[in-house]
């Protein structure tokens, strides 16, 4: 199909931007078919892009990425040498975001594979950890996922490192099949696990099994370790989406008004409100429904009450310009709200957004919640938080009691 696609007439800048995504494409279909033909194309397709005048440094970049993608194979020094540098092109001040993210993405999750075919599995969790800025310790497991490639790399309660490599799964790959019991059974004496791990693993659930304690580690907001301070708790709950999206009633928010909790509900629960009365909250719940939008970033959204402006869905972009004082705990007691982008690049779902304007922890889940056990779940949880237990083991312990109810075991949490 390539080969035979017409050349349409266009500038040079975009004829250079097809040319550099024929060259990715092209290498892409060398690794996954491995043919000799493919990827005699693939270098071709190199070479007509490497030395093009007036390529953008984020092209260069992702250029420096498929020269390493083509030799890695052959040549693990050698293709980690351009992976190294395409990372270290995407530091300087982007001209194309994404180009920058996407090349980033591309280019650790390549690392740790390679590491972990080499069977270096010290080596995915450094690699996976330096790509999510998150430090590596003990009860920590890594992640990555390329194509049809995965590698899962763990250090133990006593850091003793072990993890399995898959060169070619046979279908899209599960996130909840990639740690095999063997391997879980490495976590047992943890009282809890760090998960490090980018889309599309990121958000899923049953990752661990339900008994251990976990939840997903991204980088820390500023300040670099958010404090809680106390505050009061917002709710979010009965808002009023407009009539055409046909949703179902929710069922009532059971607990009342209290002084330390603030209510918003039916007309004032627009995102506008929400926004604002997010900025000083200790805790911040909503019950309300979740949708995973239909666009390319396939992140989730809620879906609240329109205000003056006509807009009823607080988005991932939305959460993201927000500054949360008090460090909250996040409860997103909606439907799909932890889930992110499947794409490669990532970061873009509702829980990376809350971090990033500063919650502490955000439980959601990428599934159907059930709003009227919902409510008794997250409170549970909310309240054992608040009593200062770990969310992650919070969480386990609400997956436990639920004895196998599915919705339950598919909570996650973000930290």
């Amino acid at each position: 199909e390539l080969a035979r696609a017409p050349a349409c007439d266009a500038d040079p800048a975009t004829q250079r931007a097809r040319a550099v995504q024929t060259a990715l494409v092209r290498t892409e279909l060398a690794r996954l078919g491995g043919r000799d033909d493919d990827r005699a194309r693939a270098e071709a397709a190199l070479a007509a892009v490497r030395d093009a005048p007036d390529l953008s440094d984020a092209q260069r970049s992702l250029i420096a990425y498929i020269e390493g993608d083509l030799v890695i194979g052959r040549d693990r020094a050698a293709g980690e040498r351009w992976l190294r540098e395409a990372i270290a092109r995407t530091a300087q001040p982007p001209d194309d975001l994404g180009y920058l993210v996407r090349t980033r993405a591309y280019s650790f999750a390549l690392l740790a594979l390679t590491a972990g075919r080499a069977g270096d599995f010290a080596g995915v969790l450094r690699v996976v950890g330096e790509q999510l800025a998150v430090p590596v310790a003990a009860c920590t497991v890594a992640i990555a996922v390329q194509d049809r490639q995965s590698v899962v790399a763990l250090a133990d309660d006593h850091g003793a490192v072990t993890g399995a490599y898959v060169a070619h799964h046979d279908r899209p790959v599960d996130p909840a099949a990639l740690v095999a019991p063997a391997l879980a059974d490495h976590l047992r004496a943890c009282g809890r696990v760090r998960v490090l791990a980018g889309a599309p693993v990121l958000g899923a659930a049953r990752v661990l099994p339900p008994s251990i304690a976990w939840s997903f580690a991204l980088p820390h907001t500023a300040p670099p370790t958010p404090t809680p301070a106390p505050g009061p708790a917002l709710v979010v709950a009965d808002p009023e989406p407009p009539a055409e999206l046909q949703l179902p009633p929710l069922a009532p928010y059971p607990d009342p008004p209290a002084r330390d909790r603030q209510i918003l509900r039916g007309a004032d629960a627009t995102p506008g409100r929400v926004l604002a009365a997010m900025r000083d909250a200790a805790v911040i719940e909503f019950h309300t429904h979740g949708f995973i939008a239909n666009d390319v970033s396939e992140a989730s959204y809620l879906a609240l009450t329109p205000g003056l402006d006509h807009q009823y869905a607080l988005t991932a972009r939305d959460v993201a310009g927000a500054a949360l004082t008090r460090a909250p705990l996040v409860i997103l007691g909606a439907c799909h709200a932890a889930t992110s982008s499947r794409s490669l690049e990532g970061g873009t779902g509702l829980a990376e957004a809350f971090l990033r304007a500063g919650a502490r922890a955000v439980i959601a889940s990428p599934d159907a919640v059930r709003d009227r056990e919902g409510h008794a779940v997250f409170a549970r949880v909310r309240d054992r938080v608040a009593a200062g237990d770990d969310p992650a083991v919070a969480v386990r312990d609400a997956r436990l009691a639920a004895r196998g109810d599915d919705w339950v075991a598919s909570v996650v949490v973000f930290e």
